[in-house]
């Protein structure tokens, strides 16, 4: 996961939609890209990185 994946709607919609179903070890993972995605820039990637990690 990284840009694309923030970039692509449909990709996005999945995520959020079947991140409940991930383990443990990848929501860490993800929980991390997605905020260090969204830290360094945080005009294009905050707000979905937002709606990803309340998911988690």
């Amino acid at each position: 996961m990284g840009i694309q994946v923030l970039n692509n709607d449909a990709a996005l919609d999945a995520i959020i939609r079947n991140v409940e179903y991930l383990s443990q070890e990848d929501k860490i993972v993800i929980r991390k890209m997605v905020k260090n995605l969204s830290e360094s820039n945080p005009e294009r990637f905050k707000n979905k990185g937002d709606i990803i990690i309340s998911k988690l």
